[in-house]
């Protein structure tokens, strides 16, 4: 899952700007995802230069390992910017 992190989100709107899918809102300058409109591309996080948006894959273990296999099924592969936020 990609989450906005609260405490760092500006509401700038690059993360809108970056994602194709119309999945992010911006209210009251904070950055929301919906869930059902994101197809988890990872554009907005790649966008975020304050990284306010994160991949979270700290799900309890077999929902995180079921997360990931469907998201590897969809795509290919773990996405860039999620390798990259280590």
């Amino acid at each position: 899952m990609i989450e906005v992190i609260n405490d760092k989100c500006v509401g700038c709107g690059a993360c809108l700007k970056a994602c194709a899918y119309d999945a992010i809102r911006v209210t009251d300058k904070l950055a929301s995802i919906d869930l059902e409109k994101c197809t988890l591309c990872g554009a907005c996080v790649q966008a975020c230069v304050i990284r306010a948006l994160q991949w979270n894959a700290d799900l309890p273990g077999a929902a995180n390992e079921k997360f990931w296999k469907a998201y590897v099924a969809k795509h290919g592969q773990k996405p860039s910017s999620y390798a990259a936020q280590g």
